[in-house]
C-alpha cells in the first residue's frame, strides 16, 4: 500500500511517503480502499512524540491517521453487515493502531458505519473523529437532549469555527438547542450560518465579560476552565473540554462522584473520543437530512502532508484539513 509514515518523532518533515505492507484483515475487520483521511491536532502531537497518551501509539514505522473514508475491499469471516463495494467511514484511535494516512486501511467492523451519499470525498473524510468528539461531548457528557423532551438548552461552543467546533454548533442546533459560539471575527458569519445565534470575537471580547447562562459550555481548544467560565454556567450545567490535562482529570473523576452524594455541582468532563457505530449512524442521518454539512478547510495530496501538518499547527483552519490518499 502507499502510505505516509515516520520512523522517528519530530517536526512535520519526518513524514515521508512510500510503500508499506498492506494491513491484515482479521475475522472481525473490514479492509477499506481508503480514498481520503483528515489531519487532526492529535496527529501533530503524536508525530512529535508529545501526545498525552503516547504509550498507546503503535511502534515505528508509524502510519498516523484516525479518519478513514472509502469502499469495502473485503470483510473478515465474522463480518456480516458490510459488503464489498459499500461506501463506509470510521474512526481508528491510537489503541486501534491508527493507520489511515494510507490508501488501504484495516478497521474493526464495529468502528465503521455506512457513509452518507450526499457528501464529497473530502467532506466525508473529515467526519468521524470530529463529529463523534462533538456528539460525545454534548450528548454523553453534556446531556444534550432533543428539545421536545425538555426545555430548550443553551450551549456555548468555544472554538466554533474549527473541526470539532463546527460540528458541535450543528449538532447542538439539530437537537433543538440554542447555540452561541466563540471564534475570530473573520469566521463569525460562517459560524452563524451553521446555526449559532450569537458569535463572540475572542480577540476583542474577554469571556469574563459575557453575561449569558449556559447549560453546556464546550471548550474545543482547551483554553479555558470551569473557573474562568463559572459565571456563565447555569445550575447543574456541564463544562466539557477536549484536553486531558492531569489536573482536570482529577476534577472529571470528582465530578462523577458528587451525584452519588446528591450534591449540586457543575459537571466537569473531558471528552476522549471513542469509535461508536450507533452514534456515527445518527450523525449520518443528520447529514443526509441536511442538518449537518461538514466544513472543509483545505485539501492536500499525500506528498504535501508536511504542508497539511503546518496548516493544522497554525490553528487557523476553518473546518477540516483533508489528505487525499488516492488520486481522484
Amino acid at each position: 500500500m502507499k502510505a505516509i509514515f515516520q520512523t522517528r518523532s519530530g517536526k512535520p518533515d519526518v513524514l515521508q511517503v512510500g510503500d508499506l505492507p498492506s494491513p491484515a484483515c482479521g475475522p472481525k475487520d473490514v479492509l477499506v480502499s481508503n480514498l481520503a483521511t483528515s489531519v487532526n491536532p492529535r496527529d501533530c502531537l503524536i508525530r512529535a512524540g508529545r501526545y498525552q497518551l503516547q504509550f498507546l501509539v503503535p511502534k515505528f514505522p508509524l502510519v498516523l491517521g484516525s479518519d478513514c473514508y472509502g469502499r469495502v475491499l473485503s470483510t473478515g469471516a465474522d463480518v456480516h453487515n458490510f459488503n464489498v463495494g459499500d461506501l463506509v467511514y470510521g474512526l481508528k484511535n491510537p489503541s486501534h493502531g491508527l493507520g489511515t494516512y494510507a490508501d488501504c486501511v484495516s478497521i474493526a467492523a464495529k468502528n465503521l458505519a455506512r457513509a452518507p451519499d450526499n457528501l464529497s470525498i473530502d467532506q466525508g473524510a473529515g467526519v468521524p473523529l470530529c463529529a463523534l468528539t462533538a456528539y460525545q461531548a454534548l450528548v454523553d457528557h453534556g446531556q444534550l437532549q432533543q428539545k421536545q423532551r425538555r426545555k430548550c438548552q443553551r450551549i456555548l461552543v468555544i472554538g466554533a469555527s474549527g473541526g470539532v467546533g463546527s460540528f458541535s454548533v450543528q449538532i447542538a442546533k439539530a437537537f433543538g438547542a440554542k447555540v452561541d459560539g466563540i471564534c475570530s471575527a473573520s469566521n463569525a458569519e460562517l459560524v452563524q450560518s451553521l446555526g449559532a445565534e450569537r458569535v463572540f470575537d475572542y480577540k476583542t471580547q474577554d469571556i469574563k465579560t459575557l453575561k449569558s447562562q449556559y447549560d453546556i459550555i464546550f471548550d474545543t481548544i482547551g483554553q479555558h476552565s470551569p473557573a474562568t467560565c463559572r459565571h456563565l454556567l447555569a445550575k447543574n450545567a456541564a463544562f466539557v473540554t477536549t484536553v486531558p490535562a492531569p489536573s482536570f482529570l482529577l476534577k472529571h473523576l470528582a465530578s462523577k462522584l458528587l451525584p452519588l452524594l446528591s450534591i449540586p455541582h457543575i459537571r466537569k468532563r473531558i471528552v476522549m473520543v471513542k469509535p461508536n457505530q450507533e452514534q456515527l449512524t445518527a450523525i449520518t442521518d443528520f447529514i443526509q437530512k441536511g442538518k449537518i454539512v461538514p466544513m472543509v478547510d483545505s485539501v492536500y495530496a499525500m506528498e504535501d502532508v508536511t504542508d497539511a501538518h503546518l496548516r493544522s499547527q497554525s490553528k487557523r483552519a476553518v473546518g477540516k484539513i483533508i489528505i487525499r490518499t488516492q488520486a481522484s
